[in-house]
């Protein structure tokens, strides 16, 4: 059925061949999106925050915020295991806009304690060159004002490379921003 469907799809003249092991892959795949989204949903995602350390100083001078799944059987996963799923899928600009979201509302529970730490998170090429990406940081920067300068943002070489002008333009947007 699937390859009849897939044939119809790609119009006449044309046949296509079932692959059982493609259809699993294809299948394991989505299995995988759809429960990284069922965790997005469940606030199974957690930020941990890397010192970024001046050795001059002996001082830190701010963090890195780290995505890891709290996985509720495997325990807490690295990015490793799950980012690489998400890269091609919408999921990646969700799991994106709320990493941002956490970064900046932990660093405002840090400024009400008198902790003043500029923190970096990375950002995804596919989320970088989403056409609403300024308009979502400005809004979540918007409920932030106190600590919106205080964002930085660390973006893929690969995904600047993709459509240099592009990336250069959203990068001058974010500056304008404070970011």
């Amino acid at each position: 059925d699937q390859a009849m469907y897939r044939a119809k799809q790609a119009g006449k003249n044309c046949y296509q061949i079932f692959d059982a092991e493609q259809d699993r892959h294809t299948r394991s795949r989505r299995d995988h999106l759809n429960r990284i989204r069922q965790a997005l949903e469940n606030h199974e995602f957690k930020l941990y925050y890397q010192p970024k350390v001046n050795m001059r100083q002996g001082r830190v001078i701010g963090a890195e915020a780290l995505i890891r799944w709290n996985h509720p059987e495997r325990g807490i996963l690295a990015p490793s295991e799950f980012l690489p799923l998400i890269n091609d899928d919408v999921l990646v600009k969700l799991i994106g806009d709320w990493v941002i979201e956490a970064a900046l509302a932990q660093m405002e529970v840090w400024n009400d304690e008198g902790l003043n730490l500029q923190i970096s998170v990375n950002v995804a090429g596919k989320q970088l060159q989403a056409p609403e990406f300024v308009e979502k940081l400005k809004a979540a920067l918007f409920l932030h004002p106190r600590v919106a300068h205080l964002l930085e943002m660390e973006i893929l070489e690969t995904a600047a490379l993709e459509d240099v002008a592009k990336t250069s333009r959203v990068i001058d947007e974010c500056r304008a921003l404070g970011v």
